[in-house]
């Protein structure tokens, strides 16, 4: 009668919290109480109830420590076992065992709770993890708005320049910057720079040289060229304060005679020259294309350099995101290959060429994880 009244009991409270069938853990939890009313199954009609209680013995100490059953569903199950095994268990080894035996329950009962508790815990400080890890990449993705704002370009009125550009960050912010100075639908200049590092740190430094490079570059157009890009390092290093982050780039100034050009520690240009076929990069000396804006304290002799553009040839300027992009033996993309794309979709107007470059490195990366920014600007003299 008593076992009787025991599973019944049991079972009341199995229903009572019916909700634990749609619970995560319930294989375990029924595999863990199926196994011990089988312990007590074999301890009380086996014909040596001792290694029904070695068995069960190892099952209470084990689950709640290996599979940390919740403590509600743990206690109910070792409660019930003590009401079935406890009075045979009293007349086989005595009151003073059983008394050891309770006192062994408690500890295990505890062992659990406490197991359970620093689980609890941990999935608390994850869930924290998890939700500013979404408030991070929330403020990113609105920064980045933010920056394809400022990074919006209406060049269709151009009248002596076709210009195609691509930009495409590696995360949501992108530490490349591109602009374009227009005045009277004349295309008078451009830059290109590229922030050293990844992330929220290099995404914000472009938003902040961005107006020191346009402002530099009309304030100064009387004087040489190597003259606004220093004023620009001077500026970008007072102005960053101690963000580490420096950047490498090239400015570009179009004038009726020629185009000048300062290279900043940037990757020099290719030139396609549409009466040879042939594309090329900008040959210079390795001190002409020296040095970098906003890296500590230091001072650079940037030098101005002349670029010699006919009618319908092509400048085409880029990051290093895509001669370093690699594939999935952790090959680079390299100069010869961007060289060679560049030279092959040279028959195509400056928008199709842009894209069909673009199709080509994604294509050699492949399913590797970027690496880099990937931005590259073409322009085709008129």
């Amino acid at each position: 009668m008593a076992v009787v009244e025991a599973i019944s009991f049991f079972l009341v409270l199995i229903f009572r919290k019916i909700k634990v069938l749609r619970h995560s853990n319930f294989p375990i939890i029924f595999s863990f109480a199926t196994l011990e009313f089988l312990g007590y199954l074999i301890f009380a009609y086996g014909e040596n109830p001792f290694n029904s209680l070695i068995i069960f013995v190892c099952l209470a100490t084990i689950d709640p420590l290996i599979f940390a059953i919740e403590p509600l569903y743990y206690i109910i199950v070792m409660v019930v076992m003590a009401l079935l095994m406890g009075p045979k268990f009293v007349e086989l080894y005595g009151v003073n065992s059983a008394s050891n035996a309770f006192v062994y329950l408690i500890i295990m009962i505890s062992l659990a709770m406490s197991r359970w508790f620093y689980i609890l815990r941990n999935n608390v400080h994850e869930h924290k993890i998890k939700e500013r890890e979404r408030q991070i990449q929330q403020e990113l993705e609105m920064a980045a708005v933010v920056q394809k704002s400022f990074y919006q370009h209406d060049l269709a009125g151009v009248k002596n320049w076709e210009i195609a550009y691509f930009n495409d960050p590696m995360i949501s912010l992108s530490g490349d910057l591109f602009d374009f100075f227009v005045r009277q639908n004349t295309l008078s200049g451009l830059c290109i720079f590229d922030v050293s590092g990844h992330g929220l740190a290099s995404g914000l430094v472009t938003m902040m040289v961005k107006n020191t490079m346009e402002e530099e570059f009309y304030e100064n157009e009387d004087v040489e060229l190597d003259f606004t890009m220093q004023r620009i390092n001077e500026r970008v290093r007072a102005e960053k304060g101690n963000i580490e982050n420096y950047l490498t780039g090239i400015i570009l100034r179009f004038t009726d005679e020629n185009i000048e050009m300062v290279n900043a520690g940037h990757p020099n240009p290719i030139i396609y020259h549409v009466a040879s076929g042939l594309c090329e990069y900008f040959n210079c000396d390795i001190k002409d294309r020296q040095g970098a804006i906003g890296l500590g304290d230091l001072d650079f002799d940037f030098r101005t350099l002349e670029v010699g553009l006919e009618e319908n040839d092509r400048i085409i300027l880029y990051t290093d995101g895509i001669t370093e992009a690699k594939d999935i033996l952790n090959n680079d993309y390299g100069k010869e290959r961007f060289l060679e794309s560049v030279q092959r979709h040279s028959n195509l107007n400056v928008q199709d060429q842009t894209a069909a470059i673009v199709d080509d490195i994604n294509q050699f990366i492949g399913t590797a994880p970027r690496t880099d920014d990937i931005s590259i600007v073409i322009l085709q003299k008129k």
